[in-house]
């Protein structure tokens, strides 16, 4: 039984267009886009030590996304460089960049998350649409705070607050989905429970929240389980290098809970290292909720393919390249590092002083990157 139902980067570059092997991986990917309702779709996650074309991976994952233009896409990086830091600090900011990226109306998300944005001080508009275009959602709550709703009646909440504020609001709401949600009876109560709640109320509902309102408004694709994708890059930062176990499964609690609520969604997850969920449950082990695929390094051929459509020949620079982007962490299988081959990839011919007979692969100096996390995580 799958998790889900226990309870119910960038621009390409420009050797990309050269990328070989990850046949499976592309195969895997585009099997779990075609799986047909109501099968379950696991998270999927690609690990392997920086060099092995991870981000060549993902980049071309995301391009073959583009082709299909029923199913919408966002990519979250939590790479502490950039703007990883405030995912990991408030989960609640990837839940609604996740939203502002697929650009499709979610009424109950957006007035819990308006409301607990509100309840934690928020000074301007925190809700900006892919287009441009404000929320609605946040100016509805500054208005409703402004005249209080200890006495508004059941039914149609507009309505009343057109009355106590004036008609100009509800015509500007009329036509959002936020609107149609508060005309419910369901959406106007639960609009004036989250005005009584603390923003700390609020905020465990939020994932849950958005995976229903995903679930109801992306796009349809008849009979198909995947309407929507999420690629969640530099996985490792989340937790930032935390060598205990527990605390660093704690951390990650909420991408799990981020693939168990948002169940029309794939998610698909890389990272350096091999994630350990089973640990707080044994069904994570199951691949029907979490397909782990170590990356390693390209074979002989594969690699060679790559150089020569680059347009290095067989011959002296090629095997120099391939002794420098050697994996040497298993010796007895002969594999190369991606990135070290596309480092070179624009070296034509060798310098005259380093001679034809004898290349000498100590001048090409590549190796992946190993940080001190990931020596003492190996």
């Amino acid at each position: 039984m799958a998790i889900r139902d226990k309870s119910r980067g960038g621009t390409p570059g420009q050797e990309l267009k050269h990328f070989t092997d990850r046949e499976n991986e592309l195969a895997t990917f585009q099997r779990l886009l075609a799986l047909e309702e109501p099968a379950h779709l696991p998270a999927l996650m690609f690990f392997g030590v920086g060099g092995t074309g991870k981000s060549w991976l993902l980049k071309r994952l995301r391009n073959a996304l583009a082709e299909q233009l029923s199913i919408r896409s966002a990519y979250i990086d939590f790479d502490r460089q950039s703007g990883g830091p405030s995912y990991v600090s408030d989960f609640s900011n990837l839940l609604a960049e996740v939203w502002r990226q697929f650009d499709v109306e979610c009424p109950r998300f957006e007035a819990a998350y308006s409301w607990m944005k509100f309840k934690q001080g928020a000074a301007d508009r925190p809700l900006i649409r892919h287009s441009g275009e404000v929320s609605a959602g946040w100016d509805l709550v500054k208005e409703v705070a402004s005249v209080g709703l200890k006495d508004v009646p059941g039914g149609n909440l507009l309505a009343w607050l057109g009355h106590k504020i004036g008609e100009a609001l509800s015509k500007r709401f009329a036509e959002t989905a936020l609107a149609k949600w508060l005309l419910s009876q369901a959406g106007h109560d639960d609009y004036v429970r989250l005005s009584r709640l603390t923003w700390q109320e609020i905020y465990p509902d939020l994932t849950k929240r958005l995976g229903e309102d995903l679930d109801e408004q992306l796009p349809k694709r008849a009979t198909k389980r995947c309407r929507g994708v999420v690629f969640v890059d530099t996985f490792e930062d989340l937790a930032g290098g935390e060598q205990n176990d527990a605390r660093r499964q704690v951390i990650e609690e909420p991408v799990r809970d981020f693939y168990k609520d948002l169940t029309s969604v794939l998610l698909v997850i890389f990272g350096r290292d091999r994630l350990t969920w089973d640990k707080v449950d044994p069904e994570w082990a199951n691949r029907d909720s979490l397909d782990q695929r170590l990356l390693g390094g390209f074979s002989r051929h594969d690699a060679t393919t790559f150089l020569g459509k680059c347009g290095i020949d067989p011959g002296l620079l090629l095997e120099a390249i391939l002794r420098v982007a050697r994996d040497e962490a298993v010796p007895e299988r002969e594999a190369y590092y991606p990135f070290g081959l596309w480092a070179f990839a624009p070296i034509r011919s060798w310098p005259s002083e380093i001679g034809a007979s004898s290349p000498s692969p100590t001048r090409l100096t590549w190796r992946p990157a190993i940080t001190a996390s990931s020596r003492s995580a190996s």
